[in-house]
């Protein structure tokens, strides 16, 4: 009976003390939690600062190529990347859209099909056509097209602005160009005459066209996303 009144007598305290234990370790685990996610998210953060922002940066100072693309993509399927904030994350996505258009433009190839546009517009203004090749199906004619060998050019075109820089060497690009399409009018136009760049000199037409409007429209796209993505403040800190 003298343990149980003592119990009893002195359960107020006993239910205190056990009260104040538990939430002693409550507050102790809590604690102890709250320093290890930090803990975390710190190592987290430089392991995102180490493996993908730093490389980033520096692929960003370097040419835009298609292996830097590919670079990239690498970057942006990196493990730590998902502890970038998700408004970085969306950045980095537009940023990766914008830097592949530019990475796989083919400035020759663009102009060629530019110039090739440009021959068949001058053919049609002069009123050069050429010579018709018959489409049949079942022996029977049911459209013309142009001879064999005629939309060769545009190939025939990028080689030249490959050993001609229209930059560089304008005048020599622009004469090489006039000797090919004069060339291509005698094969496949029966001996036709037209002229070409009468009114506007090589580097003008090639500035006048909407594809060079729409590859520059590309190119200031490109650097709007980068520069967003350099201004983000997890990016800009670890540049200064």
């Amino acid at each position: 009976m003298g343990l149980i009144q003592w119990f009893l007598d002195d359960l107020y305290n006993i239910i205190f003390t056990l009260i104040t234990v538990v939430l002693s370790g409550i507050i102790s685990l809590l604690i102890s939690k709250h320093y290890f996610v930090k803990s975390n998210e710190v190592n987290n953060l430089e392991n995102l600062k180490v493996s993908v922002v730093h490389p980033l940066i520096a692929l960003l100072n370097d040419k835009c190529t298609v292996e830097n693309y590919y670079r990239l993509v690498s970057l942006e399927k990196e493990y730590s990347i998902k502890y970038m904030p998700a408004k970085e994350r969306q950045c980095l996505t537009d940023l990766c859209s914008a830097y592949k258009t530019v990475a796989y433009y083919d400035e020759d190839a663009s102009n060629a099909k530019i110039l090739f546009s440009y021959f068949e517009k001058c053919l049609s203004e002069q009123g050069v056509k050429w010579d018709p090749r018959p489409r049949t199906i079942n022996d029977e004619i049911v459209d013309y097209e142009p001879p064999e060998g005629y939309f060769e050019l545009e190939d025939g075109i990028a080689r030249v602005l490959r050993k001609f820089d229209c930059h560089f060497e304008p005048d020599e690009c622009q004469q090489a160009l006039e000797r090919l399409f004069s060339s291509h009018v005698r094969i496949f136009c029966s001996g036709q005459k037209a002229v070409f760049f009468k009114g506007a000199n090589l580097a003008k037409v090639i500035k006048q066209d909407k594809l060079t409007a729409e590859s520059n429209a590309q190119f200031e796209n490109y650097q709007q996303r980068k520069s967003e993505f350099l201004s983000l403040p997890l990016i800009k800190s670890e540049m200064e």
